[in-house]
């Protein structure tokens, strides 16, 4: 892949990646390191990663009552291949392989396009399109999620399909299968995808599609349903616009094609704070290349299942730009939107070289641009945690240095009960729960400040004066700026 680049190319690709790697880790490790992760979600797969390094099963108290242990609540095996780095890494462990996934998917797309026979630049045009894709960033902001990993294993899946590499074709299908549940029906519309780009291997594909469609029923049907709490089926299906079941669903989906479409479109909730987010959505999608794919719409096709989780949903956050729930669609645009400019150069009055560094910078200034934001409309935006450009990402509004003096005064066998943002890093115990559950807690810290979810502020504090007051609890450490570390008795 490398041989034929001179010394200068060599220079300018591992440059590229290290500007990235340095830029990812200035998310997200930097987020973790002031306290911008909570225990919903790095803090359920710190802790599950915790378990697995010690050879037993997950039953993950955070997620406490709702989930027995986190398999219940997605099906994502490859934390169990990461763990024993935990030893190396500690809690940013899961931080580390999200980014260098990111980094090596973004290798697959340049592979892909190299195996074609572009040029060096032809080729890492894509792969800086990849890198720098606004839904990347936005995931990098929001602590760790297996299908940002999942995400990176599509483009040498692409590879492997495009070569005829039918072993490392089934690699990348089997760790997409074990990432996340919802990823192998993602993968089911790859594979069909795949069998019309390439015809001539139409039965592999089609066999891919097939395992992909026995393993989502299998698993979401009986193995997630066995691992759960008594009587407690699938939990994340919540489309109620297409029906209250899987199998409602698929109904309303052959019987009321024009429903389906309009809720591709339209405010479905029909209120007042959900207005324009899935205009947002498309807004940035033809920004990155989304109607080129007409002239390749298998490449649109796989983004059914994408575009359906985020818009069919009645959580708006799901709706619009923010957090993990975009990334899938940087892979797909990345091979789709620049396979087309190269494959067009007729069709196109202008330089196909130009046509793709336009892409690129289109791209990449709509990702910067809404950093700001006073540009989203997409709701509960935290400019904190992603505008890697701010000052304001860099600081806390507590003393740091202090927060982790007080989080090394509990015993690392202790069973503790903290509030969201200190809860991944205190994961690597057997019994951690975030606060206001206490359970059998023998510490509890919290910070008096403006994040006290789950709980409303008036809540916190009730809770917080009933601590003061109770005799089970001393207060051991107090900090001006909110910091307070009870211990029991």
């Amino acid at each position: 892949m490398f041989k034929d680049l001179s010394q200068r190319e060599k220079i300018v690709f591992w440059s590229c990646i290290a500007v990235f790697a340095a830029l990812y880790s200035s998310i997200s490790l930097v987020n973790h390191y002031n306290f911008r992760t909570f225990a919903w979600d790095l803090g359920i797969f710190n802790n599950a990663i915790y378990d697995y390094s010690k050879f037993q099963l997950n039953d993950n108290p955070l997620l406490s009552p709702r989930f027995s242990n986190i398999l219940a609540d997605h099906f994502t095996v490859l934390h169990i291949f990461m763990a024993p780095f935990r030893y190396i890494f500690g809690t940013y462990t899961l931080l580390i392989f999200q980014i260098a996934g990111l980094l090596f998917g973004s290798v697959g797309v340049y592979k892909f396009f190299k195996d074609q026979g572009r040029t060096f630049e032809l080729s890492l045009l894509p792969l800086l399109f990849f890198l720098s894709f606004w839904g990347v960033y936005s995931a990098l902001a929001f602590d760790y999620h297996d299908n940002v990993l999942s995400t990176a294993f599509i483009p040498w899946l692409f590879v492997a399909a495009q070569n005829r590499n039918w072993r490392s074709y089934c690699l990348w299908a089997f760790l997409i299968i074990i990432s996340k549940e919802n990823m192998i029906l993602w993968l089911l519309f790859i594979a069909l995808g795949l069998a019309i780009i390439y015809p001539k291997d139409k039965k592999k594909h089609l066999l891919l599609a097939l395992v992909s469609l026995v393993s989502f029923v299998l698993i979401v049907k009986v193995l997630m349903p066995a691992m759960a709490n008594e009587g407690r089926e699938y939990l994340h299906f919540k489309y109620p616009a297409l029906g209250e079941t899987m199998g409602d669903a698929i109904k309303t989906i052959i019987s009321s094609p024009k429903l389906v479409f309009s809720l591709l479109f339209e405010n479905h909730l029909h209120t007042p704070e959900a207005a324009f987010i899935k205009g947002e959505l498309y807004f940035m999608l033809i920004l990155s290349g989304l109607l080129l794919l007409i002239r390749k719409p298998a490449f649109l096709f796989m983004l059914l299942p994408i575009i359906g989780q985020k818009v069919f949903s009645n959580d708006i956050g799901k709706w619009g730009i923010n957090y993990h729930y975009s990334v899938e669609f940087a892979p797909i645009l990345a091979l789709g939107a620049f396979w087309v400019l190269y494959e067009c150069q007729g069709f196109w009055s202008f330089n196909t070289k130009w046509s793709a560094r336009v892409l690129l910078g289109i791209s990449f200034l709509a990702g910067i641009i809404t950093l700001d934001a006073s540009v989203r409309t997409s709701k509960w935006y935290n400019l904190e945690n992603q505008k890697f450009t701010d000052s304001r990402h860099y600081k806390r509004s507590f003393d740091l240095a202090e927060a982790y003096r007080i989080l090394d005064l509990i015993p690392k066998t202790a069973a503790v009960s903290s509030h969201s943002i200190f809860a991944s890093h205190l994961a690597f115990r057997e019994d951690i729960y975030q606060f206001p559950v206490v359970n059998n807690a023998d510490y509890i810290i919290l910070r008096n400040g403006d994040q006290t979810y789950p709980q409303s502020q008036d809540q916190f504090q009730q809770s917080l004066s009933e601590l003061r007051a109770s005799p089970e609890w001393i207060l051991v450490e107090e900090t001006a700026d909110g910091m307070l570390l009870f211990k029991r008795r």
